[in-house]
């Protein structure tokens, strides 16, 4: 029998109501969340012990790590806000918004996504567990909290994405208390620097962002617009659109009571009155977006 601790979100006692759903107290989120940073920060420490070690022993001080193999058990489905639809639902601010009526409007932008957690998966070892080496962990996986900051007495300087002061969470419409920069693979230290030109004479570089209304990239792209550094940014919302763009048919069975809707009806639920899908809305914008700038 799998031993579930107290503050495993995979849990009927913890507001899991179904494989893919569930409904989390705030005072359970921040525990979870807590708890997730304190082991991040463990297998940091353990991949960078392995590490050090192996340069000891070879006396080579620019060993990578390649050939150090590294297991890391439930790795995959711990993301609360698959469950949760009250996480990651909501922009803070207007943006354009791609609508199934065929107008951009601006506004505040909330998901219609339906819940996608797989509650068996992340409890079985076998298919949560993911294996790597020592290299692709720190170099691709790994990213450090801002309490790790105050633990290792690091005296970072602050950005307007991260505070010392913040502890790591993820709210409705946030994700908080991340050390962005202590990776160089992830896009909010990335976007930082699009449009800094050595020149200073140069026109900055437009940005557009386009996220899909029917899932849970709208925070993270919110963030990421809020970072880049260009003066000429965009970003859009297309509403109805699923993570590769085209129609979430689950959504428009939820949003009409009928589950048993034939996809082909539910997807013609996100279709404008042009005869678009979310996609297409989203491919139009893009060229309408460039003929302006180039």
């Amino acid at each position: 029998m799998t031993n579930i601790p107290t503050w495993a979100f995979p849990s009927t006692s913890n507001g899991l109501t179904s494989n893919e759903f569930g409904t989390y107290s705030e005072q359970f989120l921040k525990r979870f969340f807590k708890e997730q940073a304190e082991r991040n920060r463990d297998l940091l420490e353990v991949a960078q012990d392995l590490l050090r070690a192996k340069r000891l022993i070879t006396g080579n001080p620019h060993e990578m790590g390649d050939d150090i193999p590294f297991t890391v058990v439930g790795t995959t489905d711990a993301r609360p806000w698959n469950y949760d639809l009250n996480l990651r639902r909501i922009t803070k601010k207007p943006h354009i918004f791609l609508s199934r009526d065929g107008t951009s409007k601006f506004q505040i932008v909330e998901s219609v996504r339906v819940p996608n957690g797989d509650a068996e998966s992340g409890l079985d070892c076998a298919t949560s567990t993911e294996t790597v080496n020592v290299h692709i962990w720190l170099g691709a996986k790994a990213l450090r909290t801002t309490a790790d900051q105050h633990k290792d007495g690091e005296k970072k300087g602050e950005n307007h994405r991260t505070k010392r002061d913040e502890v790591y969470n993820q709210t409705e419409n946030d994700i908080l208390g991340i050390d962005w920069d202590s990776s160089a693979t992830n896009p909010v230290t990335n976007l930082k620097g699009v449009g800094k030109h050595p020149n200073s004479n140069q026109k900055t570089t437009p940005l557009l962002i386009i996220s899909n209304g029917a899932y849970y990239f709208i925070v993270p792209g919110e963030i990421y617009y809020d970072v880049a550094y260009s003066k000429d940014k965009t970003y859009a919302i297309s509403e109805g659109a699923v993570h590769n763009g085209g129609p979430c048919a689950d959504c428009t069975r939820v949003i009409l009571n009928n589950p048993d809707l034939p996809t082909a009806e539910a997807n013609a639920y996100w279709t404008d009155p042009q005869g678009n899908g979310p996609l297409e809305r989203s491919f139009n914008f893009m060229a309408e977006w460039l003929s302006a700038r180039y």
